[in-house]
């Protein structure tokens, strides 16, 4: 018997017994959907997570402070600023020097932090823009408002919130009094607090107001260049560098990663000078995990989903050698040799599990579309 004839020979039995053998494809579809849907589950729930990681920020972005151990205080200066640079993976790295001022537009003013970063690094740090443009180099006074800074400018006297602005929940959803982009700004570093001295008023332009999501880290906040915050901070006399030296003592740094592949890499140099850092990728990396455990739970399941349809394929052929024991014989008188037998078995069962498999990758791709796109968005 050649292998046409095999093959023919082997439909034909197929086609005598539908119900058995539509019945037994059934259980291969719904094994091999099984076990596609369950591994197509796992992957969608890591994507899931990894979009909603990266929802909160960037995963490739490192925040580091000032390092603690005993009584001893590992500190972040311009020095030790240029030792992080140079950790291979880092694209760019920028201190955050925070401080607090008061902005006064016209008849309105609010208390804010004044953060100090380097205009450079900005495209990096995954700042959404509203309105206007970030700080470029050049800049000096200017300023990018976080996104709920405007809706906090009152009037000093008012009597819906405290003096200088601060927040005030009534207000939260209103229209902002100030146009920040359009009046004319002033900032003073004079708080009220200390009559004994005079500040200075600096004009001060607005550049831009981050948008994004409605609440993040730049929110409440004004972003300056770093060298204007640090200058204006020591000129009033409201740095947070108290040990009396003019370089500046930063609180934070923000640093890229080239790729998340370097994230370990500079966690461990920055972790090596005695600083602390922390990261999205760190929790993203072990909620990875957890999603890997049920990757292999849903994996066992419906592997098992296709064993068992591997059995219904053995009981079938089984149950066909011990129904088609004459036809066998008449086979064997005929000339068929046994292994020719063999192989139509072998045919018979090998289409079981291709029309099978077709259908059920085909299932498979329809329910994970949906259980992916549809309900987990």
């Amino acid at each position: 018997m050649n292998s046409l004839d095999i093959l023919a020979m082997g439909v034909r039995n197929l086609w005598r017994r539908k119900v058995r053998s539509l019945l037994t494809v059934l259980g291969v579809i719904i094994g091999t959907a099984a076990i596609v849907v369950m591994i197509s589950l796992s992957v969608g729930i890591e994507d899931a997570l990894i979009k909603q990681f990266e929802n909160m920020g960037d995963l490739s972005v490192i925040e580091v402070w000032p390092g603690y151990s005993g009584n001893s205080r590992t500190v972040i200066d311009n020095e030790m600023m240029d030792k992080i640079s140079e950790i291979p993976g880092v694209e760019i790295a920028t201190p955050l020097y925070d401080s607090y001022a008061r902005i006064i537009a016209d008849r309105y003013e609010v208390t804010t932090s004044i953060m100090g970063i380097k205009p450079e690094a900005l495209p990096y740090l995954g700042i959404e823009i509203a309105e206007g443009r970030l700080l470029t180099e050049g800049d000096d006074l200017h300023m990018l408002f976080g996104g709920q800074v405007p809706q906090r400018f009152q009037r000093p006297s008012s009597t819906s919130g405290m003096r200088g602005g601060y927040y005030d929940y009534n207000q939260q959803n209103s229209e902002p009094l100030v146009d920040v982009m359009e009046v004319n700004l002033k900032l003073t570093y004079d708080m009220g607090w200390d009559n004994s001295r005079q500040y200075e008023q600096y004009r001060a332009e607005a550049v831009g107001i981050i948008g994004g999501e409605a609440y993040n880290r730049y929110s409440y906040s004004v972003i300056m260049p770093l060298d204007t915050v640090v200058r204006l901070a020591q000129e009033n006399g409201s740095d947070n560098n108290r040990s009396g030296r003019f370089e500046p003592e930063y609180n934070q740094v923000m640093v890229k990663a080239a790729s998340l592949d370097d994230v370990a890499g500079i966690k461990e140099g920055i972790q090596a000078f005695g600083l602390q850092s922390y990261s999205l990728n760190e929790i993203l990396e072990e909620a990875k995990k957890s999603t890997e455990l049920i990757r292999i739970i849903l994996g066992g399941i419906g592997a098992i989903s296709m064993l068992v349809a591997a059995l219904g394929i053995t009981n079938t052929m089984v149950m066909s050698i011990y129904e088609r024991t004459r036809e066998i014989g008449v086979m064997k008188v005929l000339g068929a040799k046994l292994a020719d037998i063999g192989k139509l078995f072998l045919v018979e069962s090998a289409l079981i599990g291709l029309f099978g498999g077709i259908a059920g990758l085909g299932v498979s791709f329809g329910i994970s579309y949906i259980l992916n796109n549809v309900i987990m968005g």
